[in-house]
């Protein structure tokens, strides 16, 4: 009897559930399908910043800040305190060789991980994620700033951007990463005066500060002030006409000046300075005015001339190039310009104030 209940029971849900799946193929395919050409909100994420902040999405997308994963930096439990915080065991240390700071060998083609230090996948590593800078409200960030604690998981306040940045920004018992600003210049900036806030892109040149200067950079050749023969010009660009053989033929014209009166009457002005010209383009404004007297060398990674900063960690000395924050508007020339330079350039060149 009990058997037959059963059996019963059985052939009735089956029956039901044939009904309701039968019911809903009829309804689907009943449906209009969507518009390809109409744009339906509906299919936004709410809680997904690319579609909340698309701007802001694409800035941190192309900055240091949106992965972070590099097994040459040792994206480990210790260095995710600051690369990836969600990821970070507050128990890990760095402890004795092998370890992410004092062992890594590119040549080698596995990373070497200390028992302190267990590798995070590049699949389960977060990066600096918005919530990690902004309290996050129920399918968003906001726009305010705040430091996530990755311990307790809630947002503190901070007073400032830099003390935001200094969360990880700042000098460890192992690591230098604190920004110098001196007691010259922009004593009172925060980072993100120069730094765009999502890529933390910076340039004296593009935020409306120091855009004179790169424009007179760009066209400031000392040699070409004062000259008012174009037999002069000639003499230097020999092939100089050859090149303009088209627009010699179609103006009727071979007048050098007329052409480029920019580059021989430039304003006079405080951006036209001795080292302000086009010799020193590849030279970031950092490297001559930094005030920490760090060398200065041409480095091939960013093809430009920056300040070299050395340094010792865990016994191991280190050469690496550097944006100098510490500013001044003083320069010393000599710090290049010396008697035998291995750069082979001009030597004695007059020191300049320039800004």
């Amino acid at each position: 009897m009990q058997t037959s209940r059963k059996l019963t029971r059985a052939l009735i849900l089956f029956f039901l559930l044939t009904v309701v799946i039968v019911t809903s193929c009829q309804t689907n395919s009943d449906q209009t399908p969507p518009s390809s050409s109409a744009f339906d909100p509906s299919i936004l994420n709410t809680s997904d910043p690319a579609d909340l902040h698309p701007v802001e999405w694409l800035a941190w997308q192309a900055g240091p800040h949106a992965t972070g994963y590099d097994l040459e930096k040792g994206p480990n439990t210790y260095c995710a305190r600051c690369h990836s915080p969600e990821n970070w065991d507050p128990a890990a240390k760095v402890n004795e060789p092998p370890n992410c700071v004092s062992c890594k060998f590119p040549n080698e083609k596995e990373v070497r991980i200390a028992e302190g230090n267990p590798l995070i996948p590049e699949e389960n590593w977060k990066g600096i994620s918005c919530d990690v800078c902004h309290p996050t409200g129920i399918d968003s960030a906001d726009t305010e700033i705040g430091w996530r604690d990755a311990v307790t998981g809630y947002s503190e306040s901070v007073a400032s951007p830099t003390d935001l940045c200094e969360k990880c920004h700042h000098d460890t018992e192992t690591l230098r990463y604190k920004v110098d600003l001196g007691n010259h210049l922009h004593t009172d900036f925060t980072c993100t005066n120069c730094h765009e806030p999502h890529s933390a892109r910076a340039s004296c040149g593009n935020i409306g500060c120091h855009d004179d200067v790169v424009a007179v950079m760009a066209i400031y050749n000392p040699t070409h002030l004062g000259i008012s023969d174009n037999a002069v010009c000639v003499g230097c660009h020999t092939s100089g006409m050859d090149e303009h053989t088209m627009y010699v033929k179609e103006v009727g014209s071979d007048d050098c000046i007329g052409c480029h009166i920019n580059l021989i009457e430039i304003p006079i002005t405080d951006a036209v300075q001795l080292g302000h010209t086009i010799y020193h383009q590849s030279v970031s404004c950092s490297a001559c005015h930094d005030a920490t007297q760090a060398p200065v060398e041409p480095n091939e990674a960013d093809d430009a001339w920056t300040a070299i900063r050395q340094f010792e960690l865990l016994g191991r000395t280190s050469r690496v190039a550097f944006t100098s924050h510490n500013l001044q508007r003083e320069v010393d020339c000599l710090r290049c310009h010396f008697d035998g330079n291995p750069w082979d350039l001009p030597a004695n060149i007059e020191n300049s104030s320039a800004q």
